[in-house]
């Protein structure tokens, strides 16, 4: 049996295909979001030839070992799988998502895809607002390369998501991880802004965020960590502190680097519920900026939690 699809869509070797593990095959799960290219990455059109998998459990190497492609001519074509940029993934699929091909993610390319738990974006640069939210089994995230987050909320409420690390993100999107209650291990080197409520929510408390590492963060906007886990936050060139930034949350040691005394868009609202704010949590910071921190707007309402780096 040979089937057509629309000279558009085909197959060849297993690399670089998506892990389809767990889901029955067919081609229309499997093959409606992927193009055949040939070696140089030239899309090839023609037909493929399945055999039969009826009722039979996908993997990747079962799928794209069992199918041929054949050229327009019938002769059989080599090449690699690559995802269509202009389709991610089908909403039957489940298991790991690789795509190696693409260096940007649409917003709500995935959204609500509840049955993904894995993503790996070798190339990806960039992602819209909302692509991965609501990938409520999401575990694991590989995007070496993501640059840039437009838009807002991309991975909000994936409640299974554990850690993330983006080496080259030069900003936390506003509500980028809102939600994320399990997210325990965040690691963003080269991120200069957290936006609005970027980390609120993140309160599975016991687990929370034990480790946070954002050095080259400048500004941190209102509500950012609203009602998270967190306990300790180290800053070394932060500038300003947005209203509400820790509002409930489970701040108890803040320690402040550098010899400029940021400016806290609202002291009232900062640390409200904070042990910060209920008398046993402290801020730390450089002995000689002890006083200037006490006598400075807003943050002398905590004088009496300022304290020296150790």
């Amino acid at each position: 049996m040979t089937m057509v699809l629309n000279g558009s869509i085909g197959v060849g070797s297993p690399k670089g295909g998506a892990d389809v593990s767990g889901v029955t095959a067919t081609a229309e799960t499997v093959f409606k979001d992927y193009i055949f290219v040939d070696s140089k990455g030239t899309p090839i059109t023609g037909t493929y030839e399945p055999v039969d998998l009826s009722g039979v459990t996908a993997t990747a190497d079962k799928v794209l070992q069992d199918y041929i492609f054949v050229d327009s001519n019938g002769e059989v074509v080599t090449g690699t799988y690559v995802s269509n940029e202009n389709a991610i993934i089908d909403g039957t699929l489940s298991g790991k998502y690789y795509n190696g091909a693409v260096d940007y993610i649409s917003p709500y390319a995935l959204y609500g895809k509840t049955g993904v738990t894995e993503l790996d974006f070798p190339l990806v640069t960039k992602i819209g607002t909302n692509c991965f939210a609501g990938l409520t089994a999401l575990t694991s995230v590989s995007m070496p390369l993501l640059k840039e987050a437009s838009g807002d909320s991309h991975f909000k409420s994936c409640t299974s998501l554990e850690s993330v690390e983006f080496p080259l993100l030069e900003g936390v999107a506003d509500n980028m991880f809102g939600g994320c209650s399990n997210l325990t291990n965040v690691n963003l080197p080269e991120a200069t802004s957290i936006g609005q409520n970027a980390f609120g929510q993140v309160n599975n408390v016991g687990t929370g965020l034990e480790i946070l590492k954002i050095p080259k963060v400048t500004t941190i906007g209102s509500s950012a960590f609203y009602e998270s886990a967190i306990e300790f936050l180290e800053l070394y060139n932060v500038t300003s502190i947005g209203a509400a930034a820790f509002y409930h949350s489970s701040l108890g040691m803040l320690t402040i680097y550098g010899n400029t005394v940021p400016t806290l868009v609202s002291a009232d609202s900062t640390f409200v519920d904070t042990p910060i704010a209920n008398g046993t949590g402290y801020i730390c910071v450089p002995e000689d900026m002890v006083a200037a921190y006490k006598n400075a707007d807003g943050w002398k309402k905590y004088a009496d939690r300022i304290d020296t780096i150790e």
